[in-house]
C-alpha cells in the first residue's frame, strides 16, 4: 500500500509545524532571510534552520547579526526573498510607561502604549519588508486580534489592507493555543470573546 502524502491543514497548535508548512508550500530554501525581530530565538528551537541575518532592537540578545528596527534595516533594495516578522501584539503594557509598568503583560511581552504606536510599527514595516524584498518574495507576519478601548480590532485583517500596495496574501494559517493567550487584566462584565488563536500571514511580495 502507498503512503498518502500528508496533508497540510490550516489550523495547528503547533508554531513549528506550522513554520515546516509555510517552508514545504512557499519557500524554495528552508531558511529566511531575515528575521526581523529574532528574540530569543524561539522559532528554531525544534529543527527550524535558523535566519541568515537575525535582528532586533535589544542589544543584550545573543545570537543577533545586526541591531536595528524592522523598520530601517539598511538592506538593500530587493536584495532578500524571505522575510518572518513576530512583532508584539498587545496594547497598553509597554514597560516603562507610567501606570503599567509594574504589570505582569508587561513583564513578560513587550508591547504598544496606544494603538496608534502599534499601527506605525507595522505599516512601516510592511513598507521595509516591500523594499528590500524581491519580487514573488515571501512575508510571513505573525499577528494576533486584540481589544482596545472595549472594541475588536481585527489586526489580521487591517494587516492585509495595509499591504495590499506591495503584497497579496497566499496563505493564512491559524494557531490555536494549547493555553490561554496573554491580555491585559480587566475587571468587570466580560464582553468579548477570549482569545485562544493567533494568525500567520503568508504575504508575496507582488507590485501592482
Amino acid at each position: 500500500m502507498e503512503n498518502k502524502k500528508e496533508v497540510i491543514r490550516t489550523v495547528y497548535s503547533d508554531q513549528y509545524k506550522i513554520l515546516e508548512s509555510i517552508i514545504k508550500l512557499h519557500m524554495n530554501s528552508s531558511t529566511f532571510d531575515i528575521d526581523l525581530t529574532y528574540g530569543n530565538g524561539t522559532f528554531y528551537k525544534k529543527g527550524i534552520s535558523q535566519p541568515t541575518h537575525r535582528l532586533d532592537l535589544d542589544d543584550t540578545l545573543e545570537n543577533l547579526t545586526k541591531v536595528c528596527s524592522s523598520n530601517d534595516t539598511g538592506f538593500k533594495d530587493a536584495s532578500v526573498k524571505y522575510v518572518i516578522f513576530d512583532p508584539p501584539f498587545l496594547t497598553w503594557i509597554r514597560q516603562n510607561r507610567i501606570g503599567n509598568s509594574n504589570m505582569i503583560m508587561a513583564r513578560r511581552f513587550a508591547g504598544y502604549l496606544k494603538l496608534d504606536e502599534l499601527i506605525e510599527h507595522y505599516t512601516t514595516t510592511i513598507e521595509e519588508a516591500a523594499r528590500i524584498m524581491q519580487h514573488k518574495g515571501i512575508f510571513v507576519f505573525k499577528c494576533q486580534d486584540i481589544i482596545h478601548n472595549h472594541k475588536l480590532f481585527s489586526t489580521h485583517v487591517e494587516i492585509v489592507k495595509w499591504a495590499e500596495k506591495h503584497f497579496r496574501l497566499k496563505d493564512l494559517f491559524i494557531q490555536v493555543a494549547k493555553h490561554r493567550l496573554p491580555m491585559s487584566n480587566r475587571k468587570g462584565t466580560q464582553k468579548h470573546a477570549r482569545t485562544f488563536h493567533c494568525y500567520w500571514l503568508v504575504l508575496q511580495r507582488w507590485a501592482k
